[in-house]
């Protein structure tokens, strides 16, 4: 595959597909218009970090294999390398691109990468409905449980205000690390923008999922690598992508609930 441009709003790069791995890209050029911004901002969440990783006996990385947990992964392993890196997964398949970042950052990178299937959404959603908040209790509880169980009492996540109204009152009225049923979280980049997010991934020669690059009227803030079968952002057009350029995944999903065509 050929080298290609990208462009933010305070950067631009190049960037070509990761060698061995044909979902993932990295930069081999990269330009950051603000630098001093990104150092700026870059400095502050690992003194975030560091404060947070005194907190906590087993810290953990909260990990969609996404952008802006890719940040919160590298920043957290420039201070802990042996940190845990942990993803949710469904018991259902995964994107290509999702396969494929845990490997190299299993692989090339090291990490100490861990995997927690929390269940089957396919279940759950003939159970619940589609829609259902009780999935996201469901789900939230089988976390808190694993954590209990592995001993995990801090999680370090990739949440930024830019993203919704609840996050952005998260960012308002929280503390950046806190408390919350016996974990402590930390969120050190709630205030960037994903330019910073993308900045960030460009300088340091990140790999990304290829989604974020191709072409589709999606923005690129609002593409998820969650769930390949999750529902939430729908709206945004998550499905109408997975439709597009994973045809056989979202076939898959369409034979068991063929309501999800009305998303498309």
């Amino acid at each position: 595959m050929p080298e290609y441009e990208v462009v933010g709003s305070s950067w631009f790069a190049k960037v070509k597909e990761v060698p061995g791995y044909p979902h993932l890209r990295i930069a081999i050029e990269a330009n950051i218009i603000n630098r001093k911004r990104l150092d700026m901002i870059t400095l502050r969440a690992l003194k975030t970090i560091q404060e947070w990783l005194s907190l906590c006996n087993c810290p953990s990385v909260s990990f969609s294999c996404g952008k802006d947990s890719t940040v919160v992964a590298h920043l957290a392993r420039r201070l802990k390398p042996d940190i845990i890196i942990l993803r949710h997964s469904s018991a259902e398949a995964h994107l290509p691109d999702v396969v494929e970042m845990m490997q190299y950052w299993r692989d090339e990178l090291g990490a100490n990468i861990e995997e927690f299937v929390f269940g089957s959404l396919f279940e759950w959603y003939r159970k619940y409905g589609l829609d259902s908040p009780s999935i996201d209790r469901l789900y939230k509880k089988r976390v808190s449980e694993y954590e209990r169980a592995r001993g995990i009492d801090g999680a370090v996540r990739g949440v930024r205000a830019e993203e919704s109204a609840a996050r952005r009152n998260l960012a308002k009225y929280s503390k950046r690390i806190r408390q919350q049923n016996g974990i402590w979280i930390c969120d050190p980049i709630i205030g960037w923008t994903s330019d910073d997010v993308w900045a960030y991934i460009m300088f340091h020669r990140l790999p990304y999922a290829q989604l974020y690059d191709l072409p589709d009227s999606t923005p690129r803030e609002k593409r998820r690598l969650g769930s390949v079968f999750g529902v939430s952002a729908a709206q945004y057009g998550r499905l109408v992508w997975l439709k597009k350029y994973y045809p056989e995944l979202y076939g898959v999903f369409l034979k068991e609930f063929p309501e999800v065509s009305k998303y498309v």
